[in-house]
């Protein structure tokens, strides 16, 4: 968020692809921080924690398939380099053990365990859609409020990933499709993006005041 502060503001600068993506990975990480903090009445302590040993499982996972796919590569580099690499998988396989540990005991199961990816991003980003969306005093601004943040979800993965689709459907006079961006539709991203990072927050000083 940040980051576009500087390029609108101060760079004065909106960008095709590049600005979806910095939104997508705000309202992502937005809506995992919502996911874990969530209130709702089949999310208690208990579940909490269980979401929260999967998110790690995942993120660990993740990084142990980035050393796995670079470890040929490190044995090119001579002892020292495959003496670092262990020490670091060493400590990951920690980390992991640790992880699924904390998921298991407080109620995953295994296959969710097994899985690849232990938490997918789509069910922080549809659980925190259906819990903005729950504030709506009309049914239309609830579906409204879901579809801008589905959106700016999909479309920004979609421009992490060079995909072109977010921008051919922005026509020409002539109906010829053109590379081009729509700050309306990147505002509405943002917007998206601080309805979730406020609730997350909210729940955060919540869970930090219950502690304290």
């Amino acid at each position: 968020m940040s980051a576009l502060k500087v390029l609108w503001l101060d760079a004065r600068r909106v960008h095709a692809l590049a600005d979806a993506t910095l939104i997508r990975t705000a309202l992502l990480s937005a809506s995992t921080a919502l996911y874990l903090l969530d209130d709702a009445p089949d999310a208690d302590h208990r579940e909490r924690l269980q979401r929260a040993g999967l998110a790690s499982l995942t993120d660990h996972k993740d990084f142990d398939t980035h050393l796995a796919g670079i470890a040929d590569l490190v044995r090119t580099l001579g002892p020292e380099a495959v003496a670092q690499h262990q020490s670091v998988l060493t400590q990951l396989q920690t980390w992991i053990v640790k992880a699924r540990q904390v998921a298991q005991d407080h109620g995953a199961s295994s296959t969710k365990i097994k899985s690849l990816t232990p938490l997918a991003a789509s069910t922080c980003v549809r659980r925190a859609a259906d819990y903005i969306a729950e504030d709506a005093q009309d049914p239309d601004d609830a579906a409204r409020l879901r579809s801008a943040i589905m959106t700016t979800w999909r479309t920004g993965s979609a421009a992490a990933h060079g995909r072109m689709w977010p921008l051919l459907i922005a026509r020409r006079r002539d109906d010829r499709a053109f590379v081009h961006t729509d700050l309306e539709e990147l505002a509405s991203g943002v917007m998206a993006t601080a309805l979730i990072l406020s609730q997350a927050w909210r729940l955060w000083d919540l869970r930090r005041i219950a502690r304290a």
